[in-house]
């Protein structure tokens, strides 16, 4: 299996390609399966003001139950590939396909978890003393750019 990712990053709309092209070895053997152009700092920065950009223009941001709906949509879509993501993963990673058919069906749990989160996210009161009122409330992060890790990288991304 031989996969060329050469598109580059999608940014705004359009494909952008990279300044460098790095190439995935299979760490059984050490042959490369995959390429891929990597993106810079420019181009991460790039893509995330437009994805700022359209989460805050978008329905998504304003619409829990729709959240909720996409979230459960992705992980019907991660367990209908889980077979071809776990190949994936056992090539990038190296873990038997045992394992990384666990990780992917996770994945797909995790999704189904945070489903449930977009319309019930609250404060919380902390207990102070007498003269003071103190509290917590979760707050979205909003569009962010990951590292993931290496060693379980679509369960974790």
């Amino acid at each position: 299996m031989k996969i060329d990712a050469l598109d580059g990053s999608l940014i705004h709309g359009r494909w952008e390609a990279g300044r460098k092209v790095r190439e995935v070895a299979d760490p059984a053997n050490n042959s490369p399966f995959a390429s891929f152009y990597e993106a810079g700092l420019d181009e991460v920065e790039r893509a995330v003001a437009s994805s700022k950009q359209a989460f805050d223009k978008s329905e998504w941001r304003r619409n829990p139950s729709l959240r909720a709906k996409s979230l459960l949509r992705l992980a019907d879509l991660i367990r209908s590939s889980t077979e071809p993501l776990a190949r994936l993963e056992t090539l990038e990673t190296g873990h038997p396909i045992k394992e990384t058919r666990h990780a992917i069906g996770a994945a797909a749990a995790n999704f189904e978890y945070f489903s449930g989160l977009p319309d019930k996210i609250e404060g919380q009161c902390i207990p102070v003393n007498a003269n003071a009122f103190s509290y917590t409330i979760r707050e979205a992060l909003g569009v962010t750019a990951h590292i993931v890790p290496w060693n379980h990288p679509f369960l974790l991304m």
